[in-house]
Order: structure tokens, then C-alpha cells, then sequence
């Protein structure tokens, strides 16, 4: 059972905020993604924080080029062919899928970055497809699907917030813990959540706590570049929380990935933690990231005095780790690479080895590196013997995880609670490491969360679409009603050229005071947009009812929509 370390699951509904934009934004100016391509990804989040909408991944495509090409600073891109300079008004409607890909990579080669890992328009839109998946469970899918059928990745929750918090951010934050604790129990055992802790939020404390002895997550997570300090009495008390509760903590160590503005970098500083640390009954701390990839390596003098304080507290806690999670600038030359591995080859096979962690980062990191890639590109320079000791003996022992045989730590046992307590709904089979440790009987019903009867936006399209649907599908049968196109569905099949625009808005129309009656409109819709927005959805005939479902339940919030 090989895991990865350090992942993300959550998808970017459930954290956009006009702060949280901000910051996604700059980090990706600050990395070298060129302004055309930063803009674009700027106006498509403000869009959805205003407006939003489910994308299937033709119409993200569609609208990311369409931005592009839509921008003043387009004209001045060098080396277009001519062929795509007539996109310059934004004329991408009714290019397939293929042409709009062929666009993005003629862009792309354009805005070609010499020093770039990770600075094409492509990789941002790839990244961007897996951020924006409709649910939580769904990202969670993706990022198992190329690891072995019991391996397993620890979901770092994230938790963008400003004060004061608003009605919006609370709601969408909440979201996120309920969609990972779905992706939890799609994949039991597979994935492993920690909380994340903003001490920005008024309820943090209540949060976190209920989180670990009710929701099933079994570590914290702390980011302070996002605008806080570490030395506080709200994070002492976090930490006394984890220590009295057996509970491990990661942290953002690295001048890097997001951050409110420069000076809130320092916050993640590891010097902070020699105030926090203690000698008796230590904590289970991952600093993530070691500080960079430069530092323990010599190769980034910025990195080095972070990865001596990690490597001197890993001589002195024995609860100290350190993971290596989106290390990718070592590949911009073979002299790097070398020394980068070199040194970490050694790390790994001396004292301090036991406590490094592989991990990706997972679709943040895809704005550098396939997921997928980075797993075999370590592999590759570290063999498969290094690579297993910090990718399954590490991280099972940082996290508390029965794999060599002794007892599942205290974590770990409220954890396998969670599951037994939900073992009559899974998505799946068990871990083996879960069934090994527990005597539940597990009933695997297989559920997608994208079409799902706890989900009242899903019920309520259900109802109001299943008199159209095709007669294969029995009545009452939810679950075979998702994956229809709209184009088996009556309304569409009346016509041979399809349904009229009258009827498209009749049916629009009957659907909007339909779930109107049962909810009330997300912050930014009112009717005439909502109409507009579903006319465009019920006209579509790719489209699935499940799509239609997903749509609604961005137009409108309904009451049982908490944790």
C-alpha cells in the first residue's frame, strides 16, 4: 500500500472567495504564467464566484479560450498562426473539442516559457479541469485512478478565508468538509482527510474538533502564509487539541504556493516552531514541502536555513517529519537534478530517513507535472526500494496507519469508527488495512456523488425530467435516469431537428419555479439569469441529466445544505 502524502481533493467551488482569487491569481503571476493567460483564469473564477455555473469540460475549454482570445494583450502574442488570430473576437463557438484543444496548444507553444516548467496556458487549463470538477468525490476519483487498487492519498483540506467571514464562504467551506467526507466513504480507507485550521474563522476550534471525533478526518492542517501566525494562543490551543487527541498535524513550510502577500510568507517560516515543539509527549508534525526543493540540497540559498531548522527538529523531536511534496524546479537542468538527488538519496538512507514523506501536491501540482509522472520520475531517480520506504513505511507511521501489525493509533481508531459507523454505505470495497482492523460488515453500494438522492437539486431535477425519459429506463429507477443525454429524452425527440427555442424556455421555465418553490437563488443569480443559464443547459444534447442536476444545484442553495 503505497500513499501519497500530500494531496488535494477539494475543487474550487467550495473555496472561492474574492480573497481566494486574489491569491490563486498572484501565485500564478508570481510563477512566471504570462499576464494573457493569469487574466483569463482571473475573469472565468470571477465569473463563477458570481455567477455559478457547472462546466462540462467542452464549455471550460471553450470559455478559457474564448478569455484569451478575447483580451487586448492577444493581438500582441508573437508566432499565431493565421488560422487562430481569427479567434480574436472571441469567436470560439461550434469548434469541437479537438479544434479548441489545437487552439490552447498553438497558444501555448506561443507563450513558450525557455525557463518553464509548469508556464503553459495548457497546463493551467489541465489543471483547471481537474480543480473544477463538479464535487469533491469526483477529484478524488481522478487522483486514485492511476495509483494501485489500495493505495491511498491523504487529503489536505484548504481553508481561504478573510475576515469578516462572509455568508458565502462559510457555506462553501462547509461544503468542502461534507464533500470530503463523501470522497471518505466513496473510497473507504483510501482516503485519509485532515481538517484544515483557519484561526481567521470565528468557529475554527469548534470546527476542527468536530471534524476529528465526528467526521472521520484524522489529521489537521495548517497553512499561516494564508494571514496568520503561528505563536498565538488559538493555535496553542490547536496544538494542545492534536496532542491530547493523538491527532497529526501538516504544515505549509515554503516561501512558496499561496499566500495573502509577501510578508505573510514569513509566517510558515519553521523557526516559529521552536516556541511550539516540546520535548514530552511530542506532536506528529510534516513540514511540507522541507522548505523547498533547494534547501537540504544546497541549490537555493533563500531554501537553506528552512531545511536546516526541519532537518536539525528532526534530530530532536521524534515526531518531527518533513515530506517533499511539488519538488520540480531541480528539473530545469541536468546539474540540478543531480544534486537534488544526490542529496536526497542520502537523506533517505541515513538517520532522518524513516520520517520523509513522498507526496505530489496532486492537481496543484499539475501546473508544473502530471500527478501520475511525478510518482515515476521519483521512482526513476530513487528506485523502487527508496521510493516504497517514503511513499508506505514513512507516512503509515506519521499517520498512525496498522500496517506493520501493531494497533492503529488513536487517530486512526476514531477514524475506522467513522467507517464502521457508515459501513452499510460505501462506495466500495474496503482497504485491505480497513478490513484487516475492523469486524464490520460492509455493504458496498456504489453511489457517484454527481447524481446522488441526498442531494436535493439531484432529486428535485429527477422529478421534473423522469416523465421524459426514454422508456428503457424504469420509472423510479434514479440512478439509471443520471447518465441519459438530453437528446434520448422526449422533448428532444419530438422534433428531428430537435426541440424549438419556445419549448427550451417553456421547460427552462417550469424547472426555475420548480426548485424556486423548494430553494432560493446563490448569491449573484436572480430569474432572468437563471433562465438564461438553463435555456443554454436544457438546449444541449450532450449533456447528461446528472449535468442538468449539477447545474441547478449551482443556480440554487436548498435548506439541508449544511454539515
Amino acid at each position: 500500500m503505497r500513499i501519497n502524502g500530500h494531496a488535494h481533493i477539494f475543487n474550487l467551488q467550495t473555496v472561492l472567495s474574492a480573497e481566494a482569487i486574489a491569491i490563486m491569481v498572484n501565485r500564478l503571476r508570481r510563477i512566471g504564467i504570462p499576464d494573457l493567460v493569469a487574466d483569463a483564469v482571473e475573469e472565468l473564477l470571477e465569473e463563477q464566484l458570481d455567477h455559478p455555473e457547472y462546466l462540462n469540460e467542452r464549455e471550460l475549454l471553450a470559455r478559457f479560450v474564448r478569455k484569451m482570445t478575447e483580451s487586448a494583450a492577444f493581438d500582441a502574442v508573437a508566432g499565431l498562426p493565421a488560422e487562430v488570430r481569427v479567434l480574436g473576437g472571441g469567436s470560439t463557438s461550434g469548434l469541437t473539442v479537438r479544434a479548441l484543444e489545437a487552439v490552447l496548444n498553438r497558444i501555448s507553444e506561443a507563450l513558450a516559457d525557455v525557463d518553464g516548467v509548469g508556464k503553459r496556458a495548457v497546463d493551467v487549463f489541465q489543471t483547471l479541469r481537474i480543480a473544477m470538477q463538479p464535487d469533491i468525490p469526483r477529484v478524488a476519483s481522478k487522483l486514485l485512478s492511476h495509483l494501485g487498487p489500495d493505495d491511498a492519498l491523504v487529503a489536505l483540506m484548504m481553508d481561504i478565508t478573510a475576515t469578516p467571514e462572509g455568508e458565502r464562504d462559510r457555506l462553501n467551506f462547509r461544503r468542502q468538509i461534507r464533500g470530503t467526507m463523501d470522497a471518505v466513504l466513496a473510497h473507504p480507507g483510501r482516503v485519509l482527510p485532515f481538517i484544515a485550521v483557519n484561526p481567521a474563522r470565528s468557529d475554527h476550534f469548534r470546527v476542527m474538533e468536530r471534524a476529528i471525533e465526528e467526521q472521520g478526518f484524522l489529521g489537521v492542517k495548517l497553512y499561516p502564509s494564508l494571514g496568520y501566525q503561528l505563536v498565538t494562543d488559538e493555535i496553542r490551543a490547536v496544538l494542545r487539541f492534536c496532542r491530547d487527541r493523538d491527532v497529526p498535524i501538516t504544515i505549509h513550510t515554503s516561501a512558496g504556493g499561496f499566500r495573502r502577500d509577501a510578508g505573510s510568507a514569513d509566517f510558515c517560516h519553521p523557526r516559529h516552531w521552536a516556541a511550539l515543539l516540546e520535548d514530552d509527549d511530542p506532536l506528529r508534525v510534516c513540514f511540507a514541502h522541507c522548505g523547498g526543493w533547494g534547501g537540504f540540497c544546497g541549490q537555493d540559498p533563500d531554501q537553506v536555513e528552512w531545511a536546516d531548522r526541519i532537518l536539525a527538529y528532526m534530530e530532536d523531536y521524534p515526531g518531527v517529519y518533513a515530506d517533499i511534496s511539488y519538488h520540480v524546479d531541480q528539473m530545469r537542468s541536468a546539474a540540478l537534478e543531480t544534486a537534488y538527488f544526490d542529496a536526497l538519496r542520502t537523506l533517505i538512507d541515513g538517520d532522518r530517513g524513516d520520517r520523509i514523506v513522498f507526496g505530489t501536491d496532486s492537481w496543484l501540482l499539475r501546473l508544473s507535472i502530471d500527478d501520475a509522472l511525478y510518482w515515476t520520475y521519483f521512482e526513476h531517480h530513487l528506485g523502487k526500494d527508496r521510493l516504497d520506504r517514503i511513499a508506505r513505511d514513512v507516512p503509515a507511521a506519521f499517520l498512525g496507519l496498522p500496517l506493520d501489525g501493531s494497533p492503529p493509533r488513536e487517530n486512526i481508531a476514531r477514524h475506522l469508527r467513522f467507517l464502521e459507523a457508515h459501513a452499510a454505505e460505501v462506495g466500495a470495497a474496503p482497504a485491505p488495512w480497513v478490513r484487516d482492523a475492523s469486524d464490520a460488515t460492509w455493504a458496498v453500494i456504489r453511489r457517484d456523488t454527481s447524481w446522488s438522492l441526498n442531494n436535493w437539486a439531484h432529486r428535485l431535477t429527477y422529478s421534473y425530467l423522469q416523465d421524459q425519459l426514454p422508456a428503457t429506463v424504469p420509472r423510479g429507477d434514479f440512478a439509471e435516469a443520471g447518465p441519459i443525454r438530453l437528446r434520448q429524452l422526449q422533448y428532444f425527440r419530438q422534433r428531428a431537428r430537435g426541440p424549438s427555442a419556445r419549448v427550451i424556455e417553456g421547460k427552462a421555465l417550469e424547472l426555475m419555479h420548480m426548485s424556486a418553490r423548494h430553494g432560493q437563488p446563490e448569491p449573484g443569480h436572480d430569474d432572468a439569469s437563471i433562465l438564461a443559464a438553463l435555456q443554454g443547459v436544457l438546449g444541449d444534447p450532450d449533456l447528461t441529466v446528472a449535468e442538468v442536476g449539477a447545474s441547478v444545484d449551482a443556480f440554487y442553495r436548498f435548506a439541508p445544505e449544511t454539515v
